[in-house]
């Protein structure tokens, strides 16, 4: 089965190894002649070695995978596009795969390298060794598409255990290829290697040679470049530094060629070294000295040919500069003259126009309009000749200065430093031209000045005049404060701001659109007088606002003085209606019986509420007045806020005396509504009580002692149900009213305990609130104890009844019970003894067993009725408490009962379970009687068979008696022997059957059961030993009858 399986395993891994192959020619058989081109095969590997490769381990275990072994396959001269395509189809790695015939097996890796050839996918090519045993010539390595497959391309006639790396032949019947090598991946990477550490080694040391003589050579030129111009390069140096530079440059090349070489076999080594290859690990080390050899040499092949560079473009850079420098001073030199007289002939232009414009000041101070008009043409005809030279010569200087950037460094300085002056000597010039260029402008300005300052001094006379008239309006108002001066003055101080304000506004006005020259002269000329109304007119408002602050302080007093009035006008109404109120109470403040209705006080007690109300709230509206004049007067000035203030206290004072009768008044109406509310209480309260003894006394005659002898259930025994019913519907209306008044008196105590909480209540209210609500919930228990005595009435009818039936259940499943005693006891109590009769033991059988079956069906009976009984009790415990303590009383009754059924129902379960042991036992008994009456007969059978001759002494024709008739004895001794080896296994099979049965009684009969069976079982074991005997006998005399009759 193993071999089995693993053949399937291979033959599906095969099958999908399997590519599609170019046609080929038909191969020949091993042995039948030439083979093919590329063909030839051993046979198909056998089934042991199919399971030997499929067993030898998964190839994609990547535990395993590090450690595989891998082969490559190579030509040795390296060039791969001359070698023909069978050959190139082996080229590649081989990893490990497993084994075939005692070798390892590996695989090609379809690496990017092996697909070069071509864009076809790749073959699958396998290595591998087969031995001898398709003959000699079949025995070595051999590359091929599958193991022992009909396509192989190179054979090698060797048994080695590892993969020969040279003399395989290509095709596999065709000649050794010397070129063709196998290698272990290792190995030749570790090669590789060493070669290329070799070869860079020759390679490092000649580029060294050839960079010591090129360094040497190229710094002996520079020392002479340097040397021939005395610390300076010339001509002739710069070009022995050129050529020191062709010296250094191929060398420079060179060695970075070399550095990226170093680079590459690094790499190379360190993929071999990463597999444990100590070689390569060994040459990594030796190509990194090198590496850092050709560096150092490199950097200082480059630091001579960067200072020899360097040198050279100094030295061209210094010939260059010093040409340039020569041809831009030339040029400096040629329009550094034409500048200078540009420039002085603009200053001289710009001084004349300035001559120009001081002879029009001169000219317009005399008055003649004439010679003024001429002057100004004279000067604005000089001032734009000397704006078009300025003009001229700066647009000359800034040209020239643009094309000095360009020169030479010195020469560019020199340049801006001697432009750059007469450019400043420019601008000093165009400074000074600015009046001349404006000289109309600057006269227009001045008659502007002359005409805004007559019209501003015009509008400035008339607010001066309107401050007067204020001022006069104040020292009237000062005189005689009242309200019709204060309106005066006000209006004059109105008049006066806004004609200050108008001629404000004016000059501010012809500021903002007047030049500003023109602005700065009205701002000297006007600012201050208009600064200096205003600050009159503040001074002004203040005097008005002492004035006005007197004025209201006399209004606010008159208006105090009336609140304060109406406050004491409230309270005298006030202490009559309370006057009224205090009637109500007698002497001792103890309240009269009329208050006892809720109508009959209501009123009274109602108007020095709401007149306490309107007195506080006309209190409250005062005292704010009150505050607010108080505030208003601290913001009086002078002594107007010290009378009003004194004043509005003396009101204020008046107004706390009336606000505290108030309070007392208001305090004393709370007193009195408390003391009413205390009594409407008391009354609310006995109401409730008096109802709930009304009902205590209905439903006394359910209390505890009942009246009379008491029931189970705890009612009367000599009352009946339509008795107990009536005394319900009774004590029903009397609970009505009862909880009616409790309801009315509970809503009325909560309405005054949340009143007892609020403002103004006192602590004697709370506290008889609260010994009101005591009585109220010790009514209301009362209730509660009278409510439970007859609300339960149905619930005790319906115990009562309930027990009644219980117990008539009870007397019924006892009955039963009883009889079910009587039918254990008449049941036989032992077995029946051995030495009867079978017919008297029938009989006895018999009626013991109609016995038992009518004894177990009583039993079931009074069962069932005793269990049901239990539910109903179990139920009814649970369920209605007034029958609880009764029906326990009946569970004791019904365990006694239970008791006594389990004792006969185990007696008649002894009695039955005693005939079944019987029955069982008799059956068993009769089977081995019949199994050992034929273990005798073929044990007296096997006495009369004939004596036989053994099979080594005896023949056909020696034999003694008549085959036949020995022949009919053995067979006759045979089938006796059956007879008894079927009665013998029925009898185990029946005791068998018979212990499983027995496991199902109880415990003393199931023992008496296996005792006897285990007897039968002893006789059994004796048996089977003696037929084991007679089969034997029973065979050989068959067998050497049989021999006989031949």
């Amino acid at each position: 089965l193993a071999q089995g399986l693993a053949l399937v395993a291979v033959i599906s891994r095969e099958t999908a190894m399997i590519q599609p192959q170019p046609s080929k020619k038909p191969r020949l058989a091993p042995g039948s002649g030439g083979p093919p081109a590329y063909g030839g095969y051993p046979r198909e590997p056998a089934a042991d070695q199919l399971a030997e490769e499929a067993l030898c381990g998964s190839s994609s275990d990547a535990s395993v995978k590090a450690s595989r072994e891998t082969y490559i396959a190579y030509v040795k001269r390296g060039d791969d596009e001359e070698v023909e395509t069978p050959v190139k189809t082996l080229f590649g790695e081989y990893e490990e795969r497993g084994l075939n015939h005692g070798r390892k097996v590996y695989q090609k890796l379809h690496t990017k390298a092996a697909q070069q050839f071509g864009k076809a996918k790749p073959l699958d090519v396998l290595l591998y060794y087969w031995d001898d045993r398709d003959g000699a010539s079949f025995e070595g390595w051999w590359f091929g598409n599958k193991l022992g497959g009909t396509q192989v391309w190179a054979h090698c006639k060797s048994s080695g255990k590892t993969p020969p790396t040279t003399g395989w032949k290509i095709p596999w019947n065709g000649y050794a290829r010397p070129d063709f090598a196998l290698a272990r991946k290792e190995d030749k990477l570790a090669k590789e290697a060493r070669q290329r550490l070799q070869v860079l080694t020759l390679e490092v040391d000649r580029a060294e040679s050839d960079s010591d003589a090129a360094l040497s050579q190229a710094k002996a030129m520079i020392a002479a470049a340097i040397a021939a111009a005395g610390g300076e390069t010339s001509e002739d140096g710069s070009t022995k530094l050129a050529e020191a530079e062709s010296i250094l440059s191929p060398q420079a090349l060179a060695l970075s060629e070399l550095e990226r070489k170093a680079t590459e076999a690094l790499r190379l080594a360190a993929e071999a070294a990463a597999t444990g290859n100590a070689p390569a690990t060994e040459s990594m080390r030796g190509l990194r000295q090198l590496g850092n050899r050709v560096k150092a040499k490199k950097e200082s092949l480059t630091v001579e040919y960067t200072k020899a560079k360097g040198a050279r473009q100094k030295a061209e850079a210094d010939t260059k500069q010093k040409v340039e420098e020569e041809q831009d001073t030339a040029v400096l030199e040629a329009f550094l003259p034409e500048a200078v007289d540009k420039t002085n002939t603009a200053e001289d232009l710009v001084e004349k126009a300035v001559i120009a414009l001081e002879y029009v000041a001169d000219c317009r101070e005399g008055g003649d309009d004439e010679i003024v008009k001429q002057a100004l043409l004279e000067t604005e005809r000089a001032a734009k000749e000397a704006f078009a030279a300025v003009g001229e010569a700066r647009i000359f200087l800034s040209s020239k200065l643009a094309e000095s950037r360009g020169f030479a460094p010195r020469t560019k300085e020199r340049a801006a430093t001697e432009l750059g002056e007469l450019q400043k000597l420019l601008q000093v010039a165009q400074k000074k031209l600015a009046p001349a260029t404006n000289a109309r402008k600057g006269l227009a300005e001045k008659n502007l000045l002359q005409k805004l300052a007559v019209e501003a001094e015009e509008k400035l006379a008339f607010a001066d005049l309107d401050v007067d008239r204020a001022e006069e309006a104040a020292l009237l108002l000062g005189a005689d404060p009242s309200q019709e001066g204060l309106e005066r003055a006000m209006k004059a101080v109105e008049v006066a701001e806004e004609h200050i304000s108008s001629a404000t506004q004016f000059v501010e006005a012809r500021r903002r659109e007047a030049p500003a020259s023109v602005t700065a002269a009205l701002e000297a000329q006007f600012g201050s007088r208009g600064k200096d109304a205003t600050e009159r007119l503040q001074k002004l408002k203040g005097s008005l606002r002492d004035g006005a602050d007197r004025v209201t302080a006399s209004a606010s007093q008159r208006e105090a003085k009336a609140k304060v009035q109406s406050v004491t006008i409230a309270m005298q109404n006030l202490e009559v209606v309370s006057a009224a109120a205090e009637s109500l109470f007698g002497q001792g403040g103890e309240a009269s019986e009329g208050l006892s209705s809720h109508s009959s006080w209501e009123a009274k007690l109602k108007a020095p509420e709401t007149a306490a109300v309107s007195a506080q709230t006309a209190a409250t509206a005062a005292r704010s007045l009150l505050q607010m004049k108080l505030l208003e007067a601290k913001r009086f000035s002078g002594t107007a806020a010290a009378e009003s203030t004194e004043e509005l206290q003396v009101l204020q004072k008046q107004l706390e005396v009336a606000i505290a009768r108030i309070a007392e008044l208001k305090a004393d109406a709370v007193r009195r509504r408390q003391r009413a509310m205390m009594a409407e209480a008391e009354a609310c309260v006995a109401r409730a009580e008096c109802f709930i003894k009304e009902l205590g006394e209905a439903s006394a005659v359910f209390g505890d002692p009942f009246g009379g002898e008491i029931g189970p259930c705890g009612l009367p025994a000599d009352m009946t149900a339509e008795q107990a019913r009536g005394v319900v519907v009774q004590a029903t209306g009397k609970e009505r009213k009862a909880v009616e008044s409790l309801g009315e008196a509970r809503k009325f105590l909560a309405a005054r305990q949340v009143e007892a909480k609020g403002k103004g209540a006192t602590t004697q209210a709370a506290e008889v609130l609260a010994a009101l609500q005591s009585r109220l919930a010790a009514a209301q228990a009362d209730m509660t104890e009278s409510k439970k005595r007859f609300a339960s009435v149905e619930q005790r009818l319906s115990a009562r009844n309930l027990l009644s039936e219980v117990e008539g259940k009870l007397k019924e499943a006892e009955s039963k019970v009883a009889q079910t005693v009587a039918a254990a006891a008449s049941l036989p109590s032992e077995d029946l003894a051995d030495d009867l009769p079978e017919v008297e033991v029938a009989s006895q059988e018999s009626k013991t067993s109609a016995g038992v079956k009518s004894a177990e069906a009583i039993a079931r009976e009074a069962h069932l009725a005793i269990r049901a009984l239990g539910r109903l009790v179990d139920l009814q415990s649970r369920t209605n408490s007034f029958a609880r303590e009764a029906l326990q009383a009946l569970r004791d009754r019904i365990q006694g009962a239970q008791t006594r059924l389990d004792a006969s129902s185990a007696l008649v379960r002894d009695c039955a379970e005693r005939g079944f042991v019987r029955s069982l036992l008799k059956e068993a008994k009769e089977k081995a009687r019949e199994s050992k009456l034929l273990l005798t007969e073929a044990d007296s059978a096997a006495g009369k068979l004939p004596e036989l001759p053994s099979a080594d002494t005896a023949t056909v024709e020696n034999g003694s008696g008549d085959p036949v008739e020995v022949g009919k004895t053995v067979l006759a001794f045979e089938r006796i022997v059956q007879a008894a080896q079927t009665a013998h296994s029925s009898l185990k099979t029946c005791v068998a059957m018979k212990r499983l049965s027995a496991k199902r009684l109880s415990e003393r009969a199931a023992a008496s059961a296996e005792q006897a069976l285990d007897d039968i079982q002893a006789g059994m074991d004796s048996t089977s030993l003696r037929l084991g005997e007679l089969r034997a006998m029973a065979m050989e005399a068959k067998m050497t009858t049989l021999r006989r009759g031949r």
